[in-house]
């Protein structure tokens, strides 16, 4: 049992090949007792955690005081920005290539969210294909622009591009073209991982270097942030924890600033009489959400 799944990861991972596109050999691989590992691993961050005073969640808890604390400056420009948006008709389009196009989804279609979020995907992106395959993808020179050319951005707009390391083609072509399309572009990113990487961008550019507004997500070089004895690897990766934070209230600072502009906010669907109330906001909403909407409905995603 335990060596079927093992194998059912694996294949999850490199469905589609490895990054030199041959056919991986998972002959050699490891059979992981997932079961095991975790039991074993849960008790030795008890201890770690325990002995420092410390539970499971204090890692994550300081990841988003530290985000508060020092990031609140580029929060407000960031939800300046939006809210003119807002004013002027226009859209927030998000994107993020690997585990970042979950953050990107995170603004869209969310209960006590804005109606007025594209977001920009696409399925070689998303894993959906194996995750060695969208590795690869996201190092493209050329594939932004052909995503892109799917969706339209007006000058004014405001682009949120995730990228934890903010070093590959594709994140740094999308900020190149909505720069091109006069689109202003807002970064979220692990300044400690970008400043040391170099870029993978023919430009040599990384992300924060072309972002309007930079909102840095607190983590160190990996993601993760909690070491374990015994591990060799550390554990408890941040970005997706912080970098949710920073899109939610960027978001919400913005309806804030954006006093006296008629703005839409999602209501949960599962509450009662929720599906009426999507089809009153559908009906109701003007200017560009027509597009927004269009994006709502089933097997759509680019």
């Amino acid at each position: 049992m335990a060596a079927r799944r093992a194998r059912g990861a694996w294949r999850w991972i490199a469905t589609a090949g490895c990054l030199d596109g041959a056919t991986p050999d998972r002959s050699n691989h490891l059979l992981i007792d997932h079961a095991s590992v975790r039991q074993s691993l849960s008790s030795a961050m008890d201890r770690a955690l325990a002995n420092a005073g410390l539970s499971r969640s204090d890692a994550f808890v300081a990841l988003v005081t530290r985000i508060r604390d020092e990031q609140s400056s580029q929060i407000r420009q960031a939800a300046r920005l939006v809210a003119d948006t807002l004013a002027a008709d226009g859209l927030v389009h998000t994107f993020g290539t690997g585990h970042s196009h979950v953050l990107a989804e995170e603004a869209f279609f969310r209960a006590g969210g804005l109606v007025a979020v594209n977001p920009i995907r696409n399925h070689r992106l998303m894993m959906l294909e194996g995750a060695i395959a969208s590795t690869h993808a996201e190092r493209e020179h050329g594939f932004a622009r052909l995503i892109l050319e799917l969706h339209e951005v007006s000058p004014g707009d405001v682009a949120i591009i995730i990228s934890n390391s903010g070093r590959h083609a594709v994140p740094i072509e999308m900020a190149l073209e909505m720069r091109t399309r006069e689109a202003r572009v807002v970064a979220i990113t692990s300044l400690a991982q970008s400043r040391a990487a170099t870029s993978r961008h023919a430009s040599g550019k990384r992300l924060f270097e072309l972002a309007d507004v930079v909102l840095d997500n607190g983590v160190p070089e990996g993601d993760a942030l909690i070491s374990v004895p015994g591990i060799d690897s550390p554990m408890g990766p941040g970005s997706t924890v912080s970098g949710a934070a920073l899109v939610n209230a960027v978001l919400v600072d913005a309806l804030a600033a954006a006093r006296g502009v008629r703005v839409a906010v999602l209501r949960s669907a599962n509450l009662e009489k929720g599906d009426d109330e999507l089809r009153s906001q559908h009906r109701a909403v003007p200017g560009p959400c027509p597009g927004v909407w269009k994006n709502m409905q089933p097997g759509l995603t680019n």
